[in-house]
């Protein structure tokens, strides 16, 4: 969002609020699922410290490598996919938002997957769960 559009709906716009310029994305889990199977509690014991081992080093690879402008002009096969949250198979804990509100799969490893939704006020993807065995949306399959 640039500061024409946060002006239009009467928003801060977070370069401004913060004072520097701020454009790479950051990542938060307060809105994460409390559904155990699209959370951390589905993982296996023996996965888990490798899988979160490979977490942080996907967020900490989109947080630093990718500008939210650029990250949202890559293809799907690059980086993550998108699509409307109502084909998900479940819903976000305490987040407001629209049908037509899309929500953006990236692949963490193997065939692990974070789902996230992204403000539409700061470059903040709200991670709202995983996909550990593609069954939290149609994967066109």
């Amino acid at each position: 969002m640039n500061c024409a559009d946060c002006k239009k709906n009467n928003l801060i716009h977070f370069e401004s609020k913060l004072g520097i310029l701020y454009d790479y994305p950051i990542f938060s889990f307060k809105h994460l699922v409390s559904i155990k199977k699209y959370n951390f509690q589905s993982i296996p014991e023996n996965e888990l410290k490798e899988f979160s081992r490979n977490l942080i080093d996907k967020i900490r690879t989109i947080e630093t490598q990718y500008t939210t402008k650029t990250l949202f002009s890559l293809k799907k096969s690059n980086v993550f996919e998108s699509f409307s949250i109502e084909q998900l198979h479940f819903k976000p804990t305490g987040l407001e938002y629209s049908n037509d509100t899309k929500v953006y799969v990236f692949k963490v490893y193997s065939d692990y997957r974070m789902i996230c939704m992204f403000s539409d006020v700061a470059p903040i993807f709200h991670i709202i769960g995983f996909d550990f065995r593609f069954d939290a949306y149609n994967h066109g399959k």
